[in-house]
C-alpha cells in the first residue's frame, strides 16, 4: 500500500495520505486480501504492478532506476 505526500496542498488536512492508507487496508480486509508488506509515507510516488500470468509483484518508486521485486514468479 502507498501513501505519500507528493504535493504541497496546504488547504487539505495533513492526514490525507494516512486516510488513503486506512481506506486501502479496510478495502483489503473487506475482500479478505492479506497484506504482506507496505511502502507508505515519504514524498515519492509508487506504482504497484501485479502480473496475473506469473504472480510477480513489483513496486516502482519515482526516481528509482529499478523496481523492487516483492514476489517472483517462483514464490
Amino acid at each position: 500500500m502507498g501513501g505519500s505526500d507528493l504535493l504541497d496542498l496546504t488547504q487539505l488536512p495533513r492526514e490525507v495520505s494516512e486516510n488513503n492508507v486506512a481506506a486501502a487496508r479496510e478495502t483489503f480486509a473487506d475482500l479478505d486480501v492479506a497484506v504482506e508488506g507496505t511502502a507508505v509515507g515519504g514524498s515519492r510516488g509508487r506504482t504497484v504492478e501485479f502480473d496475473t500470468a506469473t504472480g510477480e509483484v513489483r513496486v516502482i518508486t519515482a526516481h528509482d532506476a529499478e523496481p523492487t521485486l516483492l514476489r517472483t514468479a517462483d514464490d
